[in-house]
Parts: structure tokens; sequence; C-alpha cells
């Protein structure tokens, strides 16, 4: 009997710590201003922690508006104090990157002073985005939809 009570206590412990596994990260969304040769401002965060901050205030996300003469990038994020930044590109390799934005994404993007993007970096890594429990339905992607936030 004590046996087989420390086997369902090692087993109950085992399946316990494998319901939630991986590492995962967690980031308010971070927007700094570097001055110097040029003025440029660094934005940062991941969109589903943004979606889901408990001040129901931060957000990040980037998306992209087509027209029959071409298509047109933007990205914007907003921070805890309230800070905004954005910048837009109509460069098809920024473009690129933005639409492959979703939920579970880690965005950083770079503007210049005129709001340019001078740079856009979309991480999609198991470190970011929601932890799922095993046997636990996912919410329905936003990934179909042109604007995430």
């Amino acid at each position: 009997m004590q046996k087989n009570l420390g086997l369902v206590t090692l087993l109950g412990v085992f399946i316990g710590t494998a319901a939630l596994a991986g590492e995962r990260l967690s980031s308010d969304v971070v927007i700094q201003v570097s001055t110097g040769m040029s003025t440029t401002t660094t934005a940062r965060g991941v969109l589903f922690d943004a979606r889901n901050s408990p001040d129901n205030f931060q957000k990040i996300g980037c998306f992209v508006e087509t027209y029959d003469t071409g298509a047109r990038g933007t990205c914007e994020a907003r921070d805890i104090s309230g800070r905004t930044a954005s910048c837009y590109s109509l460069s098809q390799h920024l473009i690129d990157a933005m639409r492959t934005v979703d939920l579970n994404s880690y965005i950083v993007f770079i503007s210049d002073y005129r709001n340019v993007c001078l740079g856009v970096t979309i991480y999609k890594h198991s470190l970011y985005g929601p932890a799922q429990a095993q046997g636990v339905n996912q919410p329905e992607s936003t990934a179909n939809t042109n604007r995430l936030e």
C-alpha cells in the first residue's frame, strides 16, 4: 500500500508539471527614444501580453493596407504610461514582416523622427504567446484579420 501511494504521489507531481510545459516569457510594451546623430524610437512587446495586460491600456501591433496602387504597412504601440510610437513603410520587405504578426508575435519596430519605419522584426518563438495546457483548446486565432492589436 505504501509503495502504491508513493507511485501515485510521484505520478501526480509529474502530471502536474507536464500540464503546462515549456518556458514562457512575459513582456510589457516598452518604448524607448534615442537621441544622438538622429532621433529614433524603438517599441517592443508581445502582442498577446499587451492584449491581456491587467491595465487594459498597453497595445502593440502591425497592420497592412492594400490598394490598387500598392500597400502601406504600419506598426503602433502604447506603453503602460501612455507613451505612443508608430511607424509606416512602403517597403515590401517591411510590409512582408508586418503581415506575419499574430497573437504569439514578439514585435520590435524602429522609427525615425518622421515616423518612417527603419526596421521591423517579428519573433516567432515558443517563449512568446499564450501557455496552453495539454488537451485544452486554444482560443481562435486572429491571424486572418487585417489589424492586430
